[in-house]
């Protein structure tokens, strides 16, 4: 029987969990945001893991990634994407969800240095992928006590307008100091809902400094430049015109749309915790914390 491609997109997760598993581990898609959330322990601390949570979490991975191979077959989508430039709109077309778009194109793209995140309130991260190395902001699967609120993925989470879901997606580029040296990101973010009606945050984005190396660009001296306006500017700034135009460059190049306009957006400082925040004017609560700390 021919039940269209929303049908096949429904039952591939299911399908994919009978496949591989035996259909053990399967989520229902009453509660797709994932039981046990929200069950926490005394004062609010996250329930531990238990080893069985762990692998059906694993399994639940592995059949998502199998799902998106099995609705987006490799060379197909990865024509599909660039010539829509991996505008995440393109989705409708093809009858997938912007989480399936946004997972599988972290997979069959040329360019290796993606990551890839889905945050659930009030910080919850239920997927990553983390193929160009960025620290989590998140622990595994479990509320930090201290994310760093300048990531648009925690921006998003905190917004809690009626339209929050329609609006847009949001591009932002961002400089962390990873180790000693600073690293550039470019993100893709939007809020949206789940099977079950339960909003959540979804995440695409790239290392932009690899991009800069292939074109002969100078990527330490270029992020350093970002990272120095950005330190002027109390944590955000405009980007220089050159920074400018090689994020342009590399976005036209790699052919993603969100990137070519993230270079007319503001750069912004973060880092893996709000307790090493390297900002001059710490975000409110981050110096309180650290006070405390010391006492």
């Amino acid at each position: 029987r021919d039940i269209g491609v929303t049908g096949v997109q429904t039952c591939a997760l299911p399908i994919c969990h009978r496949i591989l598993h035996n259909g053990d581990g399967v989520v229902p898609p009453h509660s797709a945001a994932g039981a046990g959330l929200e069950d926490n322990g005394p004062q609010g601390a996250p329930a531990a893991m238990s080893a069985r949570d762990v692998l059906m979490a694993w399994r639940d991975f592995e059949c998502s990634a199998f799902a998106g191979a099995l609705l987006c077959p490799k060379q197909p989508f990865r024509r599909f994407l660039v010539r829509e430039r991996h505008e995440l709109v393109a989705g409708s077309r093809l009858g997938v969800t912007t989480a399936v778009m946004m997972r599988r194109m972290t997979a069959v793209s040329p360019y290796r240095h993606w990551h890839f995140f889905d945050g659930y309130e009030p910080g919850y991260l239920r997927a990553v992928y983390r193929g160009n190395g960025i620290p989590l902001p998140w622990g595994n699967m479990s509320l930090v006590p201290d994310p760093c609120p300048n990531w648009a993925v925690f921006r998003l989470l905190r917004d809690h307008a009626p339209d929050a879901e329609s609006m847009p997606p949001v591009s932002q580029v961002s400089v962390m100091h990873d180790g000693t040296a600073p690293r550039l990101f470019c993100c893709h973010s939007l809020r949206t809902r789940d099977a079950a009606g339960t909003s959540h945050v979804l995440s695409v984005g790239i290392d932009l400094a690899p991009a800069f190396a292939a074109q002969g660009i100078d990527a330490p001296a270029l992020v350093a430049g970002i990272d120095d306006a950005c330190r002027r500017g109390g944590g955000t700034s405009a980007l220089p015109p050159e920074a400018a135009e090689a994020i342009r460059t590399v976005g036209h190049v790699l052919n993603i749309a969100w990137v070519t306009r993230a270079a007319d957006a503001m750069a912004s400082q973060i880092c893996p915790r709000s307790s090493a925040c390297p900002r001059r004017d710490p975000c409110p609560g981050v110096a309180s914390r650290t006070a405390g700390a010391a006492r």
